[in-house]
This record gives structure tokens, sequence and C-alpha cells, in this order.
């Protein structure tokens, strides 16, 4: 009896199609026969097991509009009105460092009007007016001893007494000229104590100024008055500058005097 169902079980093993042959030769056999014998691949069961299905999800994305982009400029507050009493920086060749003073007449979002002090109109009587930038950021100073982001019109400083007790490389505001002067202490005392040495870095000038001319200097940032740092090696820079200076209107002066003998000479030649 046994030998025949041996018998039955060989004759329902086919043989093996290479067709059917899954990875690194494994063999696969179709359905089971009804003794359950079944040899199985797992390389074919993945090829032909079918992927799940889902539900699909309905979902509703609210409208977005496309969103532009827009430069905003920096908002000031305005703090000067009209009638205030001012100080405008002037960084025109020349004059560059001096505080104009100067009274607002107008004011608008950008720009104010104003009139100045002590500078008359070349083409009339009256005091020269102009219109001027309300947030223009100054530049930075030739030794960095002013505060960055401050603008270029400010309230008038008030007086105070500390110009009694400067130090050498303090900053100052020294009157000359029309207007207050940016400038570093260099010196005491040439002409008496009552006198002081100011080197005006705006210009490359270095003046002899009386001391009841001469106030501390303070910068105007975030609506407050700001102390400036003294420069404690201020005669290093004073001197290599004005070094170089001397030396360029030594060498201009020179130029100009030899054009000028050369011209002569020439004038000479024609007269003979």
């Amino acid at each position: 009896m046994a030998s025949n169902i041996s018998d039955e079980v060989s004759q329902n093993i086919t043989r093996e199609d290479p067709s059917m042959q899954g990875p690194r030769g494994s063999r696969s056999v179709g359905e089971s026969d009804h003794y359950g014998i079944r040899k199985s691949s797992p390389g074919n069961q993945i090829a032909q097991a079918k992927p799940p299905t889902y539900p699909r999800l309905k979902i509703k994305y609210p409208n977005i509009e496309p969103v532009g982009i827009q430069l905003v400029e920096p908002q000031y507050k305005l703090c000067f009105e009209v009638g205030d009493n001012l100080e405008v920086l002037c960084n025109d060749s020349g004059i560059k460092g001096c505080w104009l003073r100067c009274k607002v007449l107008q004011v608008s979002q950008k720009r104010m009007k104003v009139q100045y002090d002590d500078i008359q109109d070349c083409d009339s009587l009256e005091k020269l007016e102009e219109w001027v930038p309300s947030y223009k950021v100054s530049g930075s100073d030739k030794f960095g001893m002013r505060c960055t982001g401050r603008l270029t019109v400010r309230p008038r400083p008030l007086e105070d007494s500390s110009v009694n007790s400067l130090e050498l490389g303090a900053a100052v505001d020294a009157w000359w000229s029309n207007g207050w002067w940016e400038g570093v202490v260099a010196g005491f005392g040439v002409s008496g104590s009552s006198h002081l040495e100011v080197y005006f870095p705006g210009e490359n000038i270095l003046l002899e100024i009386q001391r009841k001319n001469v106030r501390t200097s303070r910068d105007w940032v975030d609506d407050k008055w700001v102390e400036v740092e003294r420069k404690k090696d201020i005669n290093s820079f004073i001197s290599s500058s004005l070094t170089c200076l001397s030396s360029c209107n030594n060498k201009l002066a020179s130029t100009s005097k030899h054009s000028v003998e050369k011209q002569d000479t020439n004038v000479l030649k024609l007269k003979k």
C-alpha cells in the first residue's frame, strides 16, 4: 500500500519549468494537490502578492492667494517740529564735520525746511533757507570715535562746564567760521591756559581755539545724548596726518614757485 501512495505522489509531481525558478534556483510547484504537498519560493510569493488597498482621504485645502514681496523702509519717529532749533551736519568739501545752527520752518515725511542762523543767502540779504533730509545717517569719522547710526540732524546740545577739565584726545566741538566743528583736543596753552589746540579731522586742520569757544562733543543717537570716548593716542594720528599734509603742501608750493620762475624767464626772453 505504501508503494501505491508513493507512485501516486510521483505521478502528481511534474517536471520543473525553468521559467518558474525563483532566486538562487528555488523551485516552485503550483497549487497543492489533494495530498497537501506544496513547494514554493519566497520570491514568487512577494511578486504575486497584491498591494493592500486603503480608502481615499478627501482633503479640502483653503484658497490661498499669492503673496507679493513688498519692501518696507525703516520707520523713524519724527521728533522735530516747526520752530525747533536744530543743528545740521555738513559733509561738503571745505566744511566737512561742521554743525550749522538752524531753525525748522516746514516738516514733511522725509525732509525739513530749515533756516540757518549764521549763513546768509548769496542772492539776497535774508538768511539761507534749505531743504535737508530728516533721517540721513552720517558717515564714519576718521578716527572711529563717533557712534554709528547717528543722524545728520540733531537738537542743539545743552551747555555745560565740563570743558574746563578736558583731557588730551577728548572729543570737542569748536566754534569757528560760523559753525561748531567736530574736533579733538591735541594740546594746551601755547598762548596761555585760556587756549586749546584743537585738531579737526574732517578738514585735517590744527588750530588754536579759546576755551570759551569750545564745548564737550556728544552724539545724538536714539533720541538721547551719548558720550564720545576720547582718543588717548591722538598725537600719533595727528602728527602723521599733518606731516603728510605738510609734505603735500610743500610739494605743491615748490611746483607753483617753479612754474612762476619759468614764466618769468619766458617773459624776460620775450622782452629781449
